[in-house]
Order: structure tokens, then C-alpha cells, then sequence
């Protein structure tokens, strides 16, 4: 049922977020906003959302050996205390709140709008 998985997520600690093509993982967003870790390959979005280590490991390749060593390295990093799920919940939350992602595309708007128009040669001369 939904309220049977809606507990077990909320007892997760770990998302295990393999891939090799990646935008943004949505998935790994809401883990980290749900007091997460995550563990990801080495692609460039995803090592953003794991800090570059602090919210998560980031495997050193794409291979079985070493998306698990890293699965077992953030295994010990919990069990170490290293982690705390309020503080990741509590950082990504403030990150990615709906509010925070406006604000943000307002500026980036704001600044495109500030850029001289600079003439590409598409314009009809008249």
C-alpha cells in the first residue's frame, strides 16, 4: 500500500542512483530532500547533487566493483555517524524549494534580458 511505502522511504538512508546519462535525477533530489545519501557514477549532475562527497560517494567508474564499493563505503560512512539525515534534508530542502528554483530562473531571465541583442545576420536588412 502507499502508506507501506511511503514508511519504508521515509527508514531509507541510501539511494543507489547508477547511470551513465543524467541531466538531473529527480529521484536523487527527493531522497536528498528526504534526509538521504545518495550513491552515483561519475557524471557531472549527479556529483553535483552528492557535493562532490558530502551528501553522498561517487563511485570511481561505471564497472559492478565500483558502484559497490561505493555502495559499501557510504554503508560505513552511516554507520559512522558521518551523516545526518536532518542536515541534508534541511540543506537540499532550502536548495531546491520551489520558491529558491523561481528566484533563481527570475535572475537567469533577468540577466538574459540584459544581454545586448548582438546581430547574427538573421534579421532582414530592410
Amino acid at each position: 500500500s502507499f502508506s507501506e511505502l511511503q514508511e519504508l522511504l521515509a527508514k531509507s538512508r541510501i539511494l543507489l542512483a547508477p547511470s551513465r546519462v543524467e541531466s538531473f535525477s529527480f529521484v536523487a533530489a527527493e531522497a536528498l530532500c528526504a534526509g538521504a545519501s545518495i550513491v552515483v557514477t561519475p557524471i557531472e549532475s549527479l556529483n553535483y547533487l552528492a557535493g562532490g562527497g558530502i551528501w553522498g560517494t561517487v563511485a570511481r567508474g561505471f564497472t559492478k566493483r565500483a558502484v559497490t564499493a561505493a555502495l559499501l563505503s557510504e554503508i560505513e560512512r552511516w554507520e559512522s555517524g558521518a551523516h545526518a539525515p536532518q542536515l541534508i534534508a534541511a540543506f537540499w530542502r532550502s536548495r531546491l524549494s520551489p520558491v529558491t528554483v523561481t528566484d533563481l530562473w527570475l535572475q537567469m531571465l533577468e540577466e538574459v534580458r540584459r544581454v545586448p541583442q548582438n546581430s547574427s545576420g538573421n534579421e532582414s536588412n530592410g
